[in-house]
């Protein structure tokens, strides 16, 4: 595969130079349009740093696929860079069209990135779609969630938000105690607007430090103003 995108990838804790045990993002439609790496678009190895036992990410991904929340596949690979054995890796799934048309009727709404420790309130990156560019429909959904009295609150929240599948996310995100995901860090996550009404599906991502805290409550403070 030639004209391959390549990405330094991770934050604080997981960031590796070059010559280190770098994570990596592949785009492989990057420069060369259509180019596959058997049939996937883009895809991540990540170096595991903070999951010696390499599973967390299969797990976590297991789980919220079963409970019906859309998420990346995950596995494991072998990596060799510039002729080094870098040894074994996490490789996932990219979260790109062909991941939404696995998921959902409709790949054309708008998929957006959180980064690092943004809300929805934030102008977050806007990575495919064909809705608006203006960030208004994060912007509504944002507006509704702060309406002060809870029960009207719903009332639009629930044209906005697909309140099933977001209430399952933060159930397992509590269970499985991923305090860096949307609820309790406000990171790793993906928000997909779903057509034709443009409700918003949360998407887990990051998931390489989950049971990590046996004896947390059941009632973790909460960071995402939607979580609030």
């Amino acid at each position: 595969w030639r004209e391959v995108g390549i990405h330094l990838k991770g934050q604080y804790g997981t960031f590796q130079g070059i010559d280190g045990r770098p994570s990596l993002t592949l785009n492989f439609d990057k420069y060369e349009k259509g180019q596959r790496f058997h049939g996937l678009d883009k895809l991540h190895l990540n170096n595991s740093a903070q999951d010696p036992g390499y599973l967390c990410e299969m797990i976590g991904r297991q789980l919220f696929e079963a409970a019906g929340i859309p998420t990346a596949r995950a596995s494991h690979a072998r990596v060799e860079l510039n002729g080094r054995d870098i040894g074994l890796f996490v490789l996932i799934e990219g979260y790109d069209k062909k991941l939404l048309r696995r998921h959902f009727e409709n790949p054309d709404g708008n998929l957006y990135d959180s980064e690092f420790r943004h809300d929805i309130t934030d102008p977050i990156k806007k990575t495919s779609g064909k809705g608006p560019d203006d960030h208004s429909d994060l912007r509504a959904l944002a507006a509704a969630a702060e309406e002060p009295d809870h029960t009207a609150r719903l009332v639009p929240l629930s044209k906005l938000l697909d309140l099933d599948r977001f209430y399952t996310t933060l159930a397992l995100e509590t269970l499985i105690r991923h305090h860096d995901g949307y609820a309790m860090g406000i990171n790793n996550y993906r928000v997909y607007c779903e057509p034709p009404d443009g409700r918003a599906v949360f998407l887990p991502h990051g998931m390489d430090q989950l049971f990590f805290e046996p004896r947390a409550g059941l009632l973790p403070d909460l960071q995402g103003m939607l979580a609030q």
